[in-house]
């Protein structure tokens, strides 16, 4: 069992993609009642998520204390080697790992990019939904949490199964709390996140198949305050219906940079989803798909029957950007960046998608991230206009740049509530920013920051009054991964 005289105990649940909007819904329909009633009397604020506001980056920069330049992880594909991201490529210790590094204990659920898990002493370990299998550190972890699942990305389809899966997580949840020994307590929920994906107005309409989700999510919550000195509750990004989605592939193509490929030769986090549908594309004429982003309900009207009559989904074909030829190109929906052959094109990029009315801003790499592996993010970074219905397409070139049309996706604005002792109830005036997570846990557990944290530990919170430490974490890390390496021969 837990025993609170070993220090300040720290529990932190991430609600993947909540907002505060829908989390405020969430509450009117009664779903999450102990959140809501904590939420009351505790530190809160929003959390401005990363550049690009996607899981793998956000919740990586979260866990680390440290800008994506200096982790290494920008989208949920390594774009130069066309493959999923997994542990090897995260360049930074996460927080589990610090706090085993300093001989204390940790606890680790669903952590995006946990494997193949770094086994540190002290650390505890479930790996994450994006893992090809289901892994544990320790090995026994396994017998303590033996009906525990990865949540499938597919699972929303089928909200019977999404809510069994919750209900197995949660309890496995619940009990690594209370039978094992922990400093540290980490866990993600992604289910917010798939289900506003999907299911977004009927989760703020209040279906209760779906709120059911979020009452066994809110039981964990209500365990885990009264097992903690501090209770975080914090998003990676928020979440909102847009109108218009931006092919920014159709600009570089009108600025003659992109070659044309009817074989997708870039991968996005959905051709690594296993889908339970059938669907057929389709080529159409450049004009009618004109018309058709213009009238978004004449084409929904158009899929719905014919979904009805062939039991298939259907889809324009549309050609995507040869990485090797073009000039320029946007390799996936989730990078909100363009890859450029050279720094003038990238100039060009900027420049050009600037003018738009649509685009938020635009920048080379280098003003958005600092550290060594800033070289891996794209040339060019982007953001649309989100608070005026706009977001970014996938790598299609289609022929309009703007398409017409109700699409559910990720908003920059994340949540972030912190309750416990020594914690003053006041609502930010500053947003809080993804590195500042990492600082303000270790300085209320009394452990050393690390030295080269972009973040800085929050106000309105009763600190130890002991002088504030630096600890080189990622060397101490790095030697334990080359080794652990070398003996598993494995490489990134």
């Amino acid at each position: 069992m837990l025993n609170k005289s070993d220090g300040r105990k720290v529990v932190v649940i991430g609600l993947d993609g909540m907002a505060w909007h829908t989390l405020d819904k969430l509450f009117k329909h009664d779903a999450m009642p102990y959140l809501k009633n904590i939420t009351k009397n505790s530190l809160r604020g929003i959390l401005k998520s990363t550049i690009p506001p996607t899981t793998p980056p956000a919740w990586t920069s979260i866990a680390t204390g440290v800008n994506p330049g200096k982790h290494g992880i920008f989208d949920f594909v390594i774009h130069r080697k066309n493959r999923l991201a997994c542990s090897l490529d995260v360049q930074y210790p996460r927080i589990h790992e610090m706090i085993a590094l300093k001989g204390m204990k940790s606890v680790c659920i669903n952590q995006p990019l946990t494997y193949p898990i770094t086994r540190i002493k002290g650390s505890h370990v479930l790996s994450d939904w994006m893992s090809p299998v289901f892994d544990v550190f320790p090995s026994w972890l396994k017998d303590v949490v033996p009906n525990y699942q990865n949540l499938n990305p597919n699972l929303e389809k089928n909200i019977t199964k999404l809510i069994k899966a919750s209900k197995d997580r949660v309890h496995s949840a619940i009990s690594l709390m209370k039978k094992i020994d922990w400093n540290l307590f980490w866990i993600i929920y992604s289910e917010s996140d798939f289900i506003c994906h999907i299911a977004y107005d009927k989760l703020l309409e209040g279906d209760k198949q779906l709120l059911e989700v979020f009452k066994l999510i809110d039981k964990s919550i209500g365990i885990a305050h009264n097992l903690s000195d501090m209770l975080v509750i914090v998003s990676d990004h928020g979440f909102k219906k847009y109108n218009y989605t931006i092919s920014v592939n159709s600009i570089l193509d009108k600025l003659g940079f992109v070659k044309k490929t009817w074989t997708k030769r870039t991968k996005e986090i959905s051709d690594f989803t296993v889908h339970n549908y059938k669907q057929k594309k389709v080529k159409i004429p450049s004009i009618i798909h004109r018309w058709f982003s213009r009238k978004p309900l004449l084409k929904e009207t158009f899929k719905g029957l014919f979904k009805l009559v062939t039991g298939r989904e259907i889809t324009t074909e549309c050609p995507y950007p040869d990485p090797e030829l073009s000039q320029a190109y946007v390799p996936s929906h989730s990078c909100f960046g363009v890859y450029t052959k050279n720094d003038s094109i990238a100039e060009i990029v900027i420049k050009t998608t600037r003018k738009y009315r649509f685009i938020g801003n635009a920048w080379k790499r280098e003003k958005v991230f600092s550290g060594p592996h800033v070289v891996l993010a794209p040339h060019v970074m982007l953001l649309p206009k989100f608070n005026k219905g706009f977001t970014f397409a996938g790598s299609r070139i289609t022929p309009t740049i703007i398409s017409k049309g109700t699409v559910y996706d990720h908003h920059p604005d994340g949540i972030v509530i912190i309750s416990g002792e020594n914690i003053h109830p006041v609502w930010l005036k500053h947003p809080v920013e993804t590195v500042d997570v990492v600082p303000t846990i270790l300085r209320y557990m009394s452990l050393p920051l690390p030295i080269n944290t972009d973040g800085k530990n929050l106000p309105n919170i009763d600190y130890p009054e002991n002088e504030v430490r630096y600890y080189d974490y990622l060397k101490h890390w790095q030697l334990i991964r080359q080794i652990q390496l070398k003996k598993s021969k494995l490489s990134i």
